[in-house]
């Protein structure tokens, strides 16, 4: 689950800079196309009557045209690294071996649930990958199959005669962890209503 939740992370700060780059676009074309209008509107103001065409009144209407051109040089630099931006990340996806995060999350989700009893290992052919190293888990009755080898034992005190508990959490603590996984993004909508339909009936 922390490898599921370190993928998730990775995807957030992918969108995050996607919109920040989104936002920086819009920005840059909203203060060209501003100083743009300025810059007509004065012209026209200037050459509509010659009461209008004096020295400092060009001098402003040359300086709004000037820090308009400046604006749209800006924009067209903002635009030719948004579009270099967009091409690199197409690239890394034509290119890439690896699945993407949203996909890793799945995969991590399928096999711990796996892991865990809660689905059958035919439910993970849909991860390729994921599929292929159970299986061959499998064929090597590995000891990481076997209940427990997750985890590692810990020693603790127990008292002469009692029988260390084996109880399963509560109808509520797995609730509260479903929701926990949906809540942070490991799981879809429609993952969190399946599982939460199967641990209902086993109640």
């Amino acid at each position: 689950m922390r490898g599921a939740d370190f993928f998730t992370r990775s995807k957030r700060e992918e969108d995050a800079a996607r919109n920040q780059r989104d936002s920086q676009l819009a920005e840059s074309k909203a203060a060209y196309d501003q100083t743009l209008a300025t810059c007509v509107q004065n012209k026209k103001l200037f050459n509509s009557s010659p009461d209008y065409q004096t020295q400092e009144n060009a001098n402003k209407v040359n300086a709004m045209c000037a820090d308009a051109d400046q604006k749209r040089l800006a924009y067209n630099d903002v635009v030719d690294q948004y579009n270099a931006a967009i091409m690199e990340e197409r690239r890394n996806v034509l290119l890439s071996t690896h699945p993407q995060d949203q996909s890793r999350v799945a995969a991590i989700a399928g096999i711990n649930d796996f892991l865990a009893g809660r689905r059958d290992v035919s439910t993970l052919s849909k991860f390729e990958q994921s599929s292929r190293v159970i299986a061959a888990l499998q064929q090597t009755g590995s000891e990481l199959l076997k209940p427990g080898a997750a985890a590692p034992s810990t020693p603790v005190a127990s008292d002469a005669g009692k029988t260390p508990s084996t109880a399963k959490p509560s109808l509520e603590e797995q609730l509260r962890q479903l929701q926990r996984a949906h809540d942070q993004g490991l799981i879809t909508q429609a993952e969190y209503e399946r599982k939460r339909q199967e641990i209902l009936a086993r109640y």
